[in-house]
């Protein structure tokens, strides 16, 4: 449902006129298909970290791009959220599973407010994650990280691109002195 939703949303930003009858209909199903797939995962529970972890991620990429403030609200709240639980003691194992650490990472740094402290810790998580798995996952620290970066998010279906943040955070990336640049 989350990927229909944001295909469906990718496809309404590059057609035709916003307010003709047609896309005004699409644009109320893609609401109620959203809300419908957020409310699912709300409800999903789990005792497995990874899980728990990757349906908050889900639950914010139903809200990227914010479209309005209560959305931008909501997903810096997620975000927050998401922060707490990796910070708790049960920090999941994502040994084999590295790509989608990177993915919940990222789309928790695009959510959460810019310029706060919720952000800079996720861009340190990014850190982390690109250093010690590049080969894994497919991102190397180097002149080509934000064209790296771009090319993992149409990997991981976030069709939308979120240009200038990933280029913001590449230039974080490169400008950590503890990371080598490559």
């Amino acid at each position: 449902q989350v990927l229909e939703c944001l295909q469906v949303k990718g496809e309404l930003d590059i057609s035709g006129p916003p307010f003709s009858p047609e896309a005004l209909s699409t644009r109320h199903w893609l609401t109620l298909r959203t809300l419908a797939a957020r409310n699912g995962l709300l409800a999903f529970t789990t005792s497995d970290a990874r899980s728990n972890v990757l349906r908050i991620a889900l639950i914010m990429c139903t809200l990227l791009p914010p479209s309005d403030l209560r959305q931008v609200r909501t997903a810096q709240i997620v975000a927050q959220r998401l922060k707490g639980v990796l910070k708790q003691g049960m920090k999941p194992s994502w040994s084999g599973s590295e790509r989608m650490e990177l993915w919940c990472l990222l789309i928790a740094y695009f959510c959460a407010r810019e310029g706060g402290d919720t952000r800079a810790w996720f861009a340190e998580e990014i850190c982390r994650v690109i250093h010690s798995g590049s080969d894994v996952i497919g991102v190397k620290v180097g002149p080509r990280l934000s064209d790296d970066l771009m090319s993992f998010q149409r990997r991981f279906f976030v069709a939308l691109e979120l240009k200038q943040p990933t280029e913001e955070l590449a230039e974080y990336v490169l400008s950590r002195n503890k990371w080598d640049v490559v």
